[in-house]
């Protein structure tokens, strides 16, 4: 599938954990370590400040390390990946309370499982997370005072419905977004979506075999590009010159009609519209 949308195969099934957005993940990851090593070198707002800084520091280097290797990670392993670095997030988050004795710093495990399901890739993964953070602040905290304990074994737990009910709804979201884009790339239809500026936002499979253009190369037209009476960026080897000078003309003639309906459309509203035609 050309346009830059990751092709899933063509069954309805939900797609894998998408590399770029791991990547994504990975690289943000890195930048919030990097910084926070600063933090506790320079400002440091918990001791000891070294320990912490150290923390971050290898936390930063081996984000870092995974986003770079990420294009040539295998799809099945990303989930993984994804579930042991938030996993090492936690248990970092956890360590702040033995390290530094206060059980006031229960709230950076919290703020940790909270995101951890914005970020997870399975409902499964969400649950093991905030299973095991809760688990791991347990087995910490025992020594805490009974009235704190109390307070944070509420706090902590109710981080982990929390963060497990986000995933559920991003989840829910993500797989709902995908299936209506998955049915429009492979609708028989042509589709596509013209911005304010003319610019093409969308194109499915169709459109791209309609207008014989890969959609990588329409995603970048404009639609007086692909109309009949401008030469595309895409060069006359697909426009011939007609007979009529200065006019350019499809091999295909219903092509014209798209590009036509199109152009209607996009003067229609300035709001981006959405163009369909019967296929060939």
């Amino acid at each position: 599938m050309d346009g830059g949308a990751t092709d899933h195969g063509s069954s309805g099934a939900a797609p894998a954990v998408d590399l770029s957005v791991a990547r994504v993940f990975f690289s943000g990851a890195a930048a919030v370590s990097a910084l926070l090593t600063a933090l506790y070198l320079t400002a440091p707002p918990a001791e000891p400040h070294r320990v912490f800084a150290a923390m971050f520091a290898a936390a930063a280097i081996l984000s870092a390390f995974v986003a770079a290797v990420m294009p040539r990670v295998p799809a099945p392993l990303v989930e993984h990946l994804l579930l042991a670095a938030i996993l090492v997030g936690e248990a970092g988050a956890i360590a702040f309370v033995p390290l530094t004795g206060d059980p006031k710093q229960s709230v950076v495990i919290a703020i940790i499982v909270v995101a951890a399901g914005a970020v997870a890739p399975t409902f499964q993964t969400a649950v093991a997370a905030a299973t095991l953070a809760v688990l791991g602040w347990l087995l910490v905290a025992l020594d805490v005072p009974r009235g704190e304990f109390t307070h944070w074994i509420v706090n902590v737990t109710a981080a982990g419905v929390v963060s497990v009910a986000v995933a559920a709804g991003r989840l829910q979201a993500l797989g709902d977004l995908w299936l209506t884009r998955f049915m429009t790339d492979r609708a028989t239809d042509a589709i596509v979506l013209v911005g304010a500026d003319a610019r093409f936002l969308y194109a499915n499979d169709a459109a791209s075999e309609l207008l014989e253009i890969p959609r990588d190369e329409l995603l970048r037209l404009r639609l007086q590009n692909v109309g009949p009476t401008s030469p595309p960026s895409a060069g006359p080897r697909r426009w011939p010159r007609s007979a009529v000078p200065g006019r350019w003309s499809s091999r295909r003639s219903n092509a014209r009609a798209a590009a036509a309906r199109c152009r209607w459309r996009s003067r229609s509203t300035s709001r981006p519209s959405a163009g369909a035609s019967t296929s060939a």
